[in-house]
C-alpha cells in the first residue's frame, strides 16, 4: 500500500490555491480523493487555516526571515507557512515534529533552504510568545495593519470600516477566520426531525435543532467531510446547507402547484429547498450556464427523489423569449462577490478585487431585468446574494424599481425583525454570527 504524506498533499494544495489561483474547495476535493479519514482531516484543517491566516503568517515570516518571501518559490513559501501555522495554531502537534517534517519537505523541494527553514521554525517554537507580542504590538487600526492581523485584503478592510465601522470590521474579520458551523436541512418529503436525529445518531453523527428553521439541524460532531457518506445522505433524508442560505426559499411565498424558475440554480441547495416546500407539486425549473454544475444538481434531485424539478441549460444574462410571462415565482440568486461567506470560503477574499464589484453589478442588473420579463402579473421575484456590498444589494434594487414601474417591493415579514432592514433581508456576520446574505422580494403589479 502506498504511504500517503498529508503534508505533501497540503503543500501541493496550497500552491494550487496561492500560486495558480484555483478554488480551494475544488482543489481539496481533487487532492483528497482516496485519502484516509485522519489524513483528510489534517489536510482540510491546515489548508483552510493557512489560507484564512495567510497575511498574518506572511507578516511573521517576513519579520523573522533573512530572505524576502517574494524571492522564494511558492512551494517553499507554503512549506514555511504550513510549519508556522502548525506551531501557532495546532497545539496537539509537537513542535519538534513540525520542525522535522518541514525540514524533510524542504529537503525535497529546495535543499539549500533546509537550514534556513530549520532555524526559522525553531526560533518560533522557542520564542513564540515574545514573537507574537512584538509582532502584534506594532500593528495599528489602519486598513493596512488590520489586513495583516486578520488576513483580509487592505481594500476590503477600508471598505468595511467605511460601511460598518472599525469595531464591527474587526469582529467580522475575526469571525471569518474561525471554522463555520455545519447545518443540514431535512427533506420533509422523506423524514421528520426526530427520525432524522435518530438516524444520524445511529451513524455516530451528533446533532441538535438549529435556530430560525424548524427543519434544520446543527451538526455537533463527526467528521464533517464524511457527512455525504452517511446512509441518511445517500437516502435523501437531508441536504448540507448553511443556515443563512436556508432563509431564502421560504421568502418566496411558495404554494403547491406553482411554476417556479431558479434562474442561477447552482449549486442547487435552494432549488431542492423550493421543490420540498412545494411538497413535490408544480414545476421547479433549475437553470444554470454550467453543464457540470447542472449534473451535480441533477444528482441531488435524484437523491432527494424530487419529481417536480426540471433541469435546463441557460444563460441568465441572455434574454429567453420562451420564458416571457411564464413563471409564478422566480429566484434570482445572483452571481456576486461572495464577501458574506468568507468564513465558509476563505479563498474568496484573496480572489476578489475592487473592480469586480461594479462588473458584477452590471451582470446582476442584466439578469434582474431579464427576470422581470419572465414573471407573471401578480408573481414574485426574489433577488438574493451572499455579499455584504450595498452596490450589489440595495443598489441593484433601487435602480430596478426606478426603471420598472410595474414592480413594487413586497416587504419581508416572515422572519424576526432583527434580520429585516427597510423590508429587505439583511444578514451580517458581525450582527447575527451567520453568513452574510441579502434578499429582496419584488412583486409584479402590471
Amino acid at each position: 500500500m502506498k504511504i500517503i504524506n498529508p503534508r505533501v498533499i497540503a503543500v501541493k494544495t496550497l500552491t494550487a490555491i496561492t500560486h495558480k489561483k484555483r478554488f480551494m474547495k475544488e482543489v481539496l476535493e481533487e487532492n483528497l480523493n482516496g485519502v484516509p479519514r485522519e489524513q483528510r482531516a489534517y489536510v482540510n484543517r491546515t489548508v483552510r487555516g493557512v489560507v484564512e491566516n495567510l497575511s498574518y503568517l506572511d507578516g511573521i515570516l517576513e519579520k523573522l526571515s533573512r530572505i524576502k518571501l517574494k524571492k522564494l518559490r511558492e512551494a517553499d513559501r507554503n512549506i514555511l507557512r504550513l510549519g508556522l501555522y502548525e506551531i501557532l495554531f495546532m497545539d496537539h502537534i509537537p513542535d519538534y515534529a513540525t520542525v522535522n517534517e518541514s525540514q524533510r519537505l524542504m529537503k525535497k523541494s529546495n535543499p539549500s533552504l533546509v537550514g534556513f527553514a530549520n532555524g526559522l521554525l525553531r526560533n518560533v517554537s522557542k520564542n513564540r510568545k515574545s514573537i507574537i507580542e512584538e509582532f502584534e504590538g506594532t500593528l495599528k487600526d489602519t486598513p493596512e495593519d488590520l489586513a495583516v492581523k486578520y488576513s483580509h485584503p487592505a481594500w476590503l478592510m477600508a471598505r468595511w470600516i467605511r460601511d460598518f465601522g472599525l469595531e464591527n470590521t474587526k469582529r467580522m474579520a475575526e469571525l471569518n477566520n474561525t471554522p463555520p458551523p455545519v447545518f443540514i436541512r431535512l427533506n420533509p418529503l422523506k423524514t421528520d426531525l426526530n427520525r432524522l436525529m435518530a438516524a444520524l445518531a445511529g451513524e455516530g453523527v451528533k446533532v441538535q435543532p438549529a435556530p430560525l428553521n424548524p427543519q434544520a439541524l446543527l451538526v455537533e460532531s463527526a467528521d464533517i467531510s464524511l457527512l455525504a457518506g452517511t446512509r441518511g445522505f445517500a437516502g435523501g433524508l437531508f441536504t448540507i446547507q448553511s443556515l443563512s442560505s436556508m432563509l431564502i426559499a421560504p421568502l418566496m411565498d411558495l404554494k403547491p402547484g406553482l411554476r417556479v424558475l431558479d434562474l442561477c440554480a447552482a449549486p442547487g441547495s435552494k432549488t431542492t429547498h423550493i421543490a420540498e416546500l412545494m411538497q413535490g407539486t408544480g414545476e421547479v425549473v433549475a437553470r444554470d450556464i454550467s453543464r457540470g454544475k447542472l449534473a451535480r444538481i441533477q444528482e441531488n434531485v435524484d437523491r432527494l427523489k424530487l419529481d417536480n424539478v426540471r433541469i435546463q441549460l441557460g444563460d441568465a444574462t441572455v434574454q429567453d423569449p420562451g420564458s416571457f410571462d411564464a413563471f409564478d415565482r422566480i429566484l434570482l440568486d445572483a452571481p456576486c462577490s461572495g464577501l458574506g461567506i468568507i468564513r465558509r470560503k476563505g479563498d474568496i477574499k484573496w480572489n476578489r478585487e475592487t473592480g469586480d464589484i461594479p462588473a458584477l453589478r452590471k451582470i446582476q442588473r442584466n439578469m434582474i431585468n431579464n427576470a422581470a420579463k419572465y414573471v407573471k402579473i401578480g408573481g414574485v421575484i426574489l433577488y438574493s446574494t451572499c455579499t455584504l456590498e450595498v452596490m450589489e444589494n440595495q443598489g441593484v434594487i433601487e435602480e430596478f424599481l426606478a426603471t420598472h414601474e410595474n414592480f413594487v417591493m413586497d416587504s419581508i415579514s416572515e422572519i424576526d425583525d432583527a434580520f429585516i432592514r427597510e423590508g429587505m433581508l439583511v444578514v451580517t456576520p458581525h450582527e447575527h454570527g451567520m453568513d452574510g446574505f441579502f434578499a429582496c422580494r419584488l412583486k409584479r403589479i402590471g
